[in-house]
């Protein structure tokens, strides 16, 4: 690589990776992007270190919602509803969790509406 050019591509591909390492821990991958592009090995290190949003409601943990979550076909888990967790997965750069809705399905709501039962 004997261009600047290079060099700079090789810069952003490599900030690539602190980028996924924090969204599959639940943090912003444009966030990290944009730092592995100014501080790479500070973005590295940092989301390597990071804690996952998720660590606290795993599988098979019991969860109660916080507030009422309204799904997209219309219907709704009231808040203080209690589920067992069957997946923790980050969709669109924010921890999901899949719970039993009342009804008797399985849904998947954002992890910042509920909390350990």
């Amino acid at each position: 690589m004997d261009s600047l050019g290079g060099w700079l591509g090789l810069w952003l591909v490599l900030s690539l990776v602190p980028a996924t390492i924090a969204v599959r821990k639940g943090y912003s991958f444009w966030g990290f992007f944009i730092l592995g592009v100014v501080a790479l090995p500070v973005a590295l290190v940092v989301s390597l270190v990071l804690q996952s949003k998720s660590s606290s409601v795993g599988v098979g943990s019991l969860v109660r919602v916080v507030n009422t979550v309204r799904l997209k076909d219309g219907g709704k888990i009231p808040a203080r509803y209690a589920s067992k967790v069957h997946a923790v997965d980050v969709i669109d750069g924010h921890v999901t969790v899949e719970v039993d809705a009342p009804d008797g399905s399985r849904r998947w709501i954002a992890r910042s509406n509920v909390e350990p039962a």
